[in-house]
């Protein structure tokens, strides 16, 4: 984790998508759903905006392709 986010520990389930997956599977398995957020896709410019558009897209294949009950949380930044 990126430093200052053992703050935010008990929420953020890592710096990556596969490490996000897991945590949810495990919340799973206790019945609990969850909600992925892309943190830091505030957007600037085009590219950022593109490239955060893109992880979103990436997060949604992922929880299909898992099977875990998740849904991603979407800002319009």
């Amino acid at each position: 984790m990126r430093p200052l986010t053992f703050l935010a520990g008990r929420f953020v389930a890592g710096d990556r998508i596969d490490e996000a997956i897991r945590a949810v599977g495990a919340l799973n398995g206790e019945g609990i759903k969850a909600t992925l957020d892309n943190l830091g896709e505030d957007s600037l410019t085009r590219e950022q905006a593109l490239a955060a558009a893109e992880e979103n897209l990436l997060m949604l294949r992922r929880i299909a392709a898992s099977g875990v009950d998740a849904n991603i949380s979407l800002k319009l930044t």
